[in-house]
């Protein structure tokens, strides 16, 4: 079966949630029929990719903002393994854990300077 785990990378320094979300609409725009992604080849379905990258900045990305940088962690590695140990190997390779929660972590401590300050 297909493996159709997605996440959005999001090492730091500077992750930007809504230029993410703007980029994948700009990418829809463009009407691509496939997509080529570092590490895992060709995607033919386009929509479904772009859907599960904005789903997993949704659902993720408040997760670290909320949750301990161990706790993400340990949940994340659990989802790449979910379905296959050999590509759950070269997810966590390709997107270490930690390097997800420091970007995101890193992008929800700048949006409350931002909002403080203004």
């Amino acid at each position: 079966p297909p493996y159709d785990f997605t996440l959005a990378p999001t090492p730091p320094p500077d992750i930007d949630v809504e230029r993410w979300n703007a980029s994948l609409d700009m990418l829809e725009q463009w009407g691509p029929k496939r997509l080529c992604l570092t590490h895992f080849g060709e995607v033919d379905t386009v929509g479904e990719q772009i859907e599960r990258v904005r789903a997993w900045l949704r659902d993720w990305g408040p997760k670290a903002r909320d949750l301990e940088k161990a706790e993400f962690c340990r949940a994340v590695v659990e989802l790449m393994h979910a379905q296959d140990d050999e590509i759950g190997e070269r997810l966590e390779q390709a997107a270490p854990p930690d390097q997800l929660w420091l970007g995101l972590d890193r992008y929800w401590r700048k949006k409350a300077e931002r909002e403080a300050a203004a």
